[in-house]
């Protein structure tokens, strides 16, 4: 059963040097929100790669069921690798679900690399995500 926090927006931790906001999951956070599904984007600015890992397993583990969605680069596919491999061991029921540009224009390079998911969004994820959360 979902609760009021199960879907996490994460910004990968390699990101944390930037204070480029994540427009793309924001984007998907609001459209989210107009739908009634509440949700947290984990965007951990000004902290060590390390410390945002550790940060997201706290919040993952904190929670029985989530629905972490990240954009994903391919030059930051081990940041998604330990993510996501830490998703999965600490929460069995975790779905995982990546997308970006990246993920749109060569999605083999996620299978390539084992990076453990379980749906990869092609294009625009506003509807996709929505719609995987229904399931």
């Amino acid at each position: 059963m979902k609760t009021e926090n199960d879907i996490l927006l994460i910004v990968p931790p390699t990101r944390s040097y930037t204070q480029r906001l994540p427009l793309g999951l924001m984007y998907i956070s609001s459209f989210l929100e107009s739908k009634g599904e509440k949700n947290i984007i984990l965007d951990f600015k000004g902290i060590s790669n390390n410390m945002a890992y550790n940060k997201i397993k706290e919040k993952i583990i904190q929670l029985n069921r989530i629905l972490p969605a990240s954009p994903a680069w391919y030059l930051k596919s081990i940041s998604f690798m330990i993510c996501a491999n830490s998703s999965k061991k600490n929460s069995s029921e975790t779905i995982i679900v990546i997308g970006g540009p990246h993920a749109s224009i060569c999605p083999e390079n996620f299978v390539e690399r084992e990076i453990k998911f379980d749906y990869l969004v092609l294009g625009e994820g506003e509807i996709t995500v929505h719609e995987l959360i229904k399931t």
